[in-house]
């Protein structure tokens, strides 16, 4: 990936994330979460990543950096990256940006937070942590919420 700055890389990874039509319950909840792990992968970071229950509709992706190191404590990064139907948005999955404003489905609700858990993971692994830093997005947040349970 080319130098960006951490801002411009959570954009990217937005508009990545968003692209995906990770409606609640569909394959494409397989596809984001693989989308993701893609996006730390390309970073070249040091990281265990899992992508739990991938036949289920919930998958769940975990991933681990650091190192564990007596008196400090780990720390978990959560979002969830399924979204409801679109019911009728023009355009649901374009990630457009127009201004400073990002258009589609899931950009608040929480796919934004997702990428900026995505980048804050990375750039902790990238310098190296004493600790252990988790990453946990589901994709059921807005049906039951169980793959979290089950992971």
């Amino acid at each position: 990936m080319p130098q960006d700055t951490l801002e411009q890389r959570a954009v990217l990874w937005t508009q990545a994330l968003v692209r995906v039509p990770s409606v609640s319950g569909s394959p494409a909840c397989l596809q984001v979460l693989e989308t993701a792990r893609d996006l730390i992968e390309s970073t070249g970071v040091e990281a265990d990543i899992r992508i739990l229950f991938p036949e289920a509709p919930n998958p769940v992706l975990l991933a681990r950096t650091g190192r564990g190191k007596t008196g400090v404590p780990e720390l978990m990064l959560s979002g969830h990256v399924d979204v409801v139907p679109p019911a009728g948005m023009e355009d649901p999955w374009s990630a457009r940006i127009e201004g400073d404003r990002m258009h589609g489905r899931g950009t608040t609700d929480m796919k934004s937070g997702a990428a900026c858990a995505l980048t804050a993971f990375c750039e902790a692994a990238r310098q190296g942590v004493d600790g252990v830093l988790w990453l946990i997005l589901s994709t059921d947040e807005e049906t039951a919420a169980q793959g979290v349970v089950r992971a």
